[in-house]
């Protein structure tokens, strides 16, 4: 099978510290909004070159690390933005 590329697509990994459910639930929201799955995002690349797209989301992800004194945290949270 021959074919040729037609566009190149960016793909950003995001990733937290420690975060408590609060914090979770706003990266929640604003990554898995039906009404809106495009999202513009601005970032700084590995140039140190500012960059801006507009990105959907993959499924993000998560490890639960503690629920000491009644406070539940979560570490290792990401998410893959792929350019639209």
């Amino acid at each position: 099978m021959v074919g040729s590329i037609i566009a190149t697509k960016t793909t950003i990994k995001i990733k937290w510290p420690v975060l408590t459910t609060d914090q979770i639930a706003v990266i929640e929201a604003a990554v898995s909004d039906p009404d809106s799955p495009f999202v513009p995002v601005s970032y700084t690349d590995m140039c140190g070159e500012t960059v801006e797209r507009t990105v959907y989301f993959g499924t993000p992800s998560y490890t639960l690390y503690s629920w000491a004194d009644g406070l539940t945290l979560v570490k290792d949270a990401s998410v893959e933005g792929i350019e639209q």
